[in-house]
């Protein structure tokens, strides 16, 4: 399988690839997840103009089986999910940092983490789930900052925007 490249289209990802010859059908799957792979034949190739499917979070690895068993193809894609982030402070005899976080897809609860001034690493605490908003407030002294990361393992997949 020869000439494996994947197209960026907003939602979806389309992927091409030199069918081989005297092959009706590939099996394509991905990995991870492992979800159940689908036949495709060469007239779905052609009328779509590749292999189009949605855009999942994380790396994902396709798989073209030629139904020959020929030379398998595999390609990755990468693709980093934006954390839209809002900070208010209420200042009383403490800081109430006010901190709501809105993404378009999953984000795991051990993604988000902040940091305050003593050097201590807490987690977010809660998975966010696709467009649905979750606030969270931490109290620091008044003199203390508090910083918004994404966790090291997870910092080529997520972004913080705000």
């Amino acid at each position: 399988m020869q000439k494996i490249k994947i197209y960026d289209e907003n939602a979806n990802l389309r992927i091409t690839f030199d069918w081989p010859q005297n092959v009706g059908e590939v099996y394509i799957a991905t990995a991870p997840p492992p979800e159940m792979g689908r036949l495709f034949t060469l007239q779905e190739y052609k009328g779509q103009g590749g292999f189009v499917t949605p855009k999942l979070p994380g790396v994902t690895t396709y798989y073209i089986y030629p139904t020959d068993w020929g030379e398998v193809g595999q390609i990755s894609y990468t693709f980093r999910t934006d954390i839209d982030v809002q900070i208010r402070e209420k200042i009383g005899r403490y800081k109430n940092h006010h901190i709501t976080l809105c993404a378009t897809h999953p984000v795991p609860q051990d993604v988000v983490c902040y940091v305050k001034d003593d050097g201590t690493r807490y987690q977010l605490g809660e998975s966010l789930q696709p467009n649905v908003p979750l606030t969270r407030v931490v109290r620091t002294c008044m003199h203390e900052y508090l910083r918004l990361f994404i966790a090291e393992d997870y910092s080529n997949l997520y972004s913080l925007r705000g």
